[in-house]
């Protein structure tokens, strides 16, 4: 209820494969359950970065654990991919500065479609959700990108990375609203991270 992130363990992996991932969370998931003088145990949630390997993983583990993507880790992932994009279509771009919240190269225009994405992430029904997929897809990214061919490629990197039912049930928030998550409250893993890059440097 505090929201206060707890690093349990770190794991010092030759990569993110599911391979690495699983092996490890069965040794974590079963120490903890050790501790706690149980059976077993599994988190209700678990935060991860938009990475096949780590989903892969948490699906083939177990089931019941809900699987939440990154916010920050999903807007860098977006800021990214609209800079290739409009470098390889020559489109528009205007840097901006944007260090406090989002400390990575970004766009005016990433941080408009970012907005805009936003607005179809929160939606609170599966109506309320087609309706803002279908006017980010059809009216949105026209109207900032007003490139046929760039157009298309945004909206297919969208559809083909996001609106997959893959990925879909780890972000869109009407998926996720009945799952153990606080409502989202807790959406970012940045905090274990950084306590990560504290203690390699040591």
């Amino acid at each position: 209820d505090t929201h206060t992130t707890v690093p349990l363990a770190y794991d010092y992996a030759p990569s993110e494969s599911s391979e690495y991932v699983a092996s490890f969370l069965a040794k974590i998931f079963a120490k903890i359950a050790d501790l706690l003088g149980l059976p077993s145990w599994i988190p209700a949630q678990i935060i991860i970065d938009k990475h096949d390997g780590l989903r892969l993983a948490l699906e083939e583990f177990s089931s019941e654990v809900s699987i939440v993507l990154c916010h920050f880790h999903m807007y860098r992932a977006i800021a990214c991919q609209i800079r290739t994009i409009s470098g390889l279509y020559h489109l528009p771009m205007h840097p901006v500065i944007n260090g406090e919240r989002y400390p990575f190269p970004e766009t005016k225009e990433a941080q408009q479609v970012m907005a805009a994405f936003k607005l179809v992430r929160l939606a609170r029904t599966k109506e309320e959700f087609e309706g803002r997929k279908a006017g980010f897809l059809l009216t949105t990214l026209p109207q900032l990108f007003r490139h046929d061919e760039g157009c298309l490629k945004v909206s297919k990197y969208f559809l083909d990375h996001w609106f997959d039912d893959t990925w879909l049930k780890t972000w869109c928030h009407f998926l996720l609203r009945d799952s153990a998550s606080n409502d989202l409250n807790v959406s970012t893993n940045n905090n274990i991270e950084s306590s990560w890059r504290v203690l390699s440097k040591t």
